[in-house]
């Protein structure tokens, strides 16, 4: 059994209406009344980020790891809910964008760079499950890149 674990792209004036009440978080989740000025875009990785975070290791891109893994977050900032939930700055998320560009694919289908791979459940990854989430990488290099133009935060929440 995994987590859930979805990223939230939202501006700077909502970022300060969160930090200033944390209940604001309601509107990003989801958890009340349809409001247009809280509309977000968000990106599900349901139960697939500890993979995600397994070849950002392997990969070289380290950085942005640790920055999806919510063992390295600072959890204490936001409380809401029964989620865990944390924030990654503009700066990072550009970070993190340049990072995830640079990775070398290739080492992943060796059989070197593919028997670290491993799923939720430290099952090494097959070819073609390793072929699905590189196609889901292009879909959050994507959402990255949008937030980045926008120098939007990210808010990641873990249930």
């Amino acid at each position: 059994m995994g987590v859930c674990t979805t990223m939230y792209a939202v501006n700077t004036k909502m970022m300060k209406k969160i930090k200033a009440d944390n209940e604001n978080l309601a509107f990003v989740v989801g958890e009340c009344e349809e409001n247009e000025v809280w509309n977000v875009t968000k990106y599900e990785f349901d139960k697939s980020v500890e993979v995600f975070i397994n070849i950002f290791y392997v990969t070289g891109a380290k950085k942005s790891a640790k920055l999806i893994d919510s063992e390295y977050a600072d959890l204490g900032i936001f409380e809401y809910d029964s989620y865990d939930i944390w924030a990654v700055s503009p700066a990072k998320v550009k970070m993190m964008l340049k990072e995830l560009e640079s990775i070398n694919f290739e080492l992943l289908k060796t059989d070197e760079g593919n028997k670290e791979i491993t799923d939720q459940r430290n099952n090494t990854l097959t070819e073609d499950e390793l072929a699905s989430y590189l196609g889901d990488l292009s879909d959050i290099k994507q959402f990255l890149n949008e937030t980045s133009m926008q120098s939007n935060y990210l808010i990641f929440t873990e249930a």
